[in-house]
């Protein structure tokens, strides 16, 4: 029984971080840290981490 429960939550955790609700404010955070940073924006870059590659959040 405690199987099927523990693979319940890990299902419904893989589907919440695979979800555009949680995605966008992560990419949001990562691109304002890399700015920061090193001085350029990720969505500028259209790297692998823009949900949508149009260089806009």
């Amino acid at each position: 029984m405690s199987d099927k429960k523990t693979d319940w939550v890990y299902d419904e955790l893989l589907c919440f971080l695979g979800s555009a609700f949680f995605q966008i404010p992560v990419n949001g955070f990562i691109d304002v840290k890399s700015e920061s940073k090193h001085g350029i924006s990720l969505w500028e870059k259209g790297s692998k981490y823009n949900v949508t590659n149009s260089g806009t959040p």
